[in-house]
């Protein structure tokens, strides 16, 4: 962040113009948490990444083991589209999670809790 804006780069291939180069959407890493155990799978990862943009990528660790705290996805997200905040997962009841970016070392991420 810049302030209190994004600066979002894009990297060049060689011989591409800079001012033709359309920067219109940001690859960026989610963080999923407070999710039950019934909906910690990959169709159901998929489809939130899908529901926030465009699903790229999951965390190869994130059905590893016993518990996560959280999965980490990576989606990619249209700028001129606001950040969705809330989602409803429903199975038996209602279930929302809320949307919220983070500052991270490697830059902005968005964490659902």
């Amino acid at each position: 962040m810049f302030g209190r804006f994004h600066l979002v780069l894009q990297r060049l291939k060689e011989g591409d113009n800079p001012r033709s180069v359309e920067i219109n959407k940001i690859d960026m890493w989610v963080q999923l948490h407070d999710m039950s155990a019934g909906f910690m799978s990959q169709r159901v990862v998929t489809d939130i990444g899908n529901y926030l943009g465009t699903y790229i990528d999951g965390d190869p660790n994130n059905f590893v083991g016993v518990w996560r705290e959280f999965l980490r996805i990576r989606v990619s997200v249209p700028l001129d589209v606001p950040i969705k905040r809330r989602m409803k997962l429903r199975k038996s009841e209602k279930e929302w999670f809320g949307i919220e970016e983070e500052d991270s070392y490697h830059g902005v991420e968005v964490a659902a809790q």
